[in-house]
């Protein structure tokens, strides 16, 4: 919703709950986004393919599924593109920011609050 109406498109958003996709498309209804600004479908980001490359990817996703997705994060993003990670134990967080950086890319800010970790990472 906040992608929206900051004026961010294409918007793709996928989970494999359909629970998950259907509260989506509730809050976007409540919030008076249009449900057709957002592609929203039931997919695996492992097995995700999308021709489109992005400016910002947003992954609110546990930690080993982050550590491990990190050349698919990068096809997706345009040149200095963005992922805004989320959903991090703050404990594996180091764990997470080590594999990241290894592979190139550079971490641009972090916000730890009440045992959780978000994170901004650039591909170099």
């Amino acid at each position: 919703m906040a992608a929206v109406k900051l004026g961010y498109q294409p918007l793709v958003a996928f989970d494999l709950d359909d629970a998950c996709i259907l509260t989506t498309r509730e809050n976007l209804c409540r919030n008076g986004v249009d449900a057709h600004a957002v592609r929203l479908f039931r997919e695996d980001v492992r097995l995700l393919v999308l021709r489109q490359r992005f400016a910002v990817v947003t992954a609110n996703l546990e930690m080993p599924l982050l550590r491990t997705c990190r050349e698919r994060f990068a096809s997706l993003l345009q040149p200095h593109g963005a992922l805004v990670a989320a959903g991090i134990l703050t404990e594996e967080y180091p764990i997470l920011r080590e594999a990241y950086v290894a592979d190139g890319w550079t971490e641009e800010a972090t916000e730890p609050e009440d045992g959780w970790t978000g994170a901004v990472f650039r591909r170099n």
